[in-house]
């Protein structure tokens, strides 16, 4: 890991994931083809700055740039929870001959570029496309893996969530290196260029220029319409801003406004905004923590005679309503609610929203389905959902 020196680490600690998840939340034991991420915890005494949300982007989602790997993060998710020994060799021995056949395959590509001749080795394309279908005919197939992960849809759920946010994200990020990269080559070639039209003035050379510069406006245009998309992303997830208060609440900076000049505590003063912050903490621990309801108590009881008026009435679960709800949920049901999401809205901290899910529905569907159950039975989310990220810009 490379870490810059404004973190300031004091204390560093790392946990592989599975290990860690699945041995506390599940009791499971450590095994052999473990392929989950690594967490590393540290503790910082400087904050960040920036908005610092990793996000999928919905525009590399919906060009399928980025489909290759997250099919993949998606099948080892599935096929690693069997933990089916057999069907994992397989793999294994499918990726020894077709690894080395995509990187001939991503060679040709750049060979092509490289001497602008786009039919380049297309026989050898053809062979090694043909070699790669007939070793992925040998995997087993998705819904046979999903069947087989029922019972543990919500580890499956939990890996590939994981992918995402390591895998994928790695991805994502080299995509968006190489297109800032192919843009300032090409600011380079058309300034070059100009100096030479400027020099000799003749047919050749402005046609090279005139090429360079199409080239350059078809990736310029391309390039910043995704950075004005991301703007108006980044707005939509900010919409909630933190109040002036709240912010105050962790600086250092004390004022007459700040928190710790204001909140008392017995009547008196708080001394500092630690004291102030450890309150807080307690306070809201103790409003979200579980709580058996006392005997006796209930909604009935609460309202007394307005139990029984027309205007409370009408507000109650018809009988019907009430199987209704009770019912197992559907995937139509899932899909039908995410449809209804609207495009934009801030993701969880494994940077998944809703043109991921949509685009990716027929891998992960039933997933999500079964997974939706385990939950319910268990009453525990994830830990990629039961938790939040707060970013406080500076």
């Amino acid at each position: 890991f490379l870490v810059t020196e404004d973190l300031l680490i004091k204390e560093v600690k790392f946990n592989h994931t599975k290990d860690h998840f699945y041995t506390m939340e599940y009791g499971m034991q450590e095994h052999s083809f473990d392929h989950s991420s690594v967490i590393m915890t540290y503790n910082l005494t400087k904050t960040q700055t920036g908005p610092g949300q990793f996000k999928l982007d919905p525009f590399l989602i919906k060009t399928g740039a980025l489909d290759s790997v997250i099919k993949q993060t998606i099948f080892e998710a599935n096929l690693f929870n069997t933990e089916d020994e057999g069907l994992m060799k397989i793999y294994e021995e499918r990726n020894k001959i077709v690894v080395p056949l995509l990187q001939r395959i991503m060679d040709i590509e750049k060979e092509r570029i490289e001497t602008n001749d786009p039919g380049i080795d297309e026989e050898e394309e053809h062979y090694i496309l043909g070699r790669i279908d007939e070793q992925d005919a040998k995997l087993p197939r998705m819904d046979y893996l999903i069947e087989r992960n029922k019972l543990q849809a919500d580890r499956v759920l939990t890996d590939i969530q994981n992918g995402v946010v390591t895998k994928v994200k790695t991805v994502q990020i080299q995509l968006k290196k190489d297109a800032k990269n192919k843009l300032k080559t090409l600011i380079t070639n058309l300034g070059r260029l100009n100096n030479e039209l400027e020099q000799a003035d003749d047919d050749a050379t402005r046609d090279r220029v005139l090429e360079a510069r199409e080239a350059f406006q078809s990736q310029y245009n391309h390039y910043f319409r995704r950075e004005a998309e991301k703007t108006t992303y980044f707005k939509q997830m900010n919409l909630e801003k933190p109040t002036k208060w709240f912010l105050n609440l962790a600086s250092k900076q004390q004022t007459s406004q700040s928190p710790s000049n204001k909140l008392k505590k017995n009547g008196k003063k708080y001394e500092n905004t630690k004291e102030v912050l450890t309150d807080v903490h307690s306070f809201y621990e103790n409003i979200f923590s579980l709580r058996q309801r006392p005997t006796g108590v209930s909604i009935e009881n609460f309202l007394g005679e307005l139990k029984d008026k027309p205007e409370v009435l009408k507000k109650k679960l018809t009988e019907a309503e009430k199987e209704e709800t009770n019912k197992k949920i559907e995937e139509k049901e899932l899909k039908d609610a995410l449809e209804r999401v609207s495009s934009g809205k801030t993701p969880g901290i494994d940077g998944i929203e809703r043109e991921f899910l949509l685009r990716f529905w027929r891998f992960l569907g039933t997933t999500i389905t079964q997974a939706t159950e385990i939950y319910i039975e268990r009453e525990k989310l994830n830990s990629f959902m039961d938790r939040g990220l707060i970013k406080v810009i500076q």
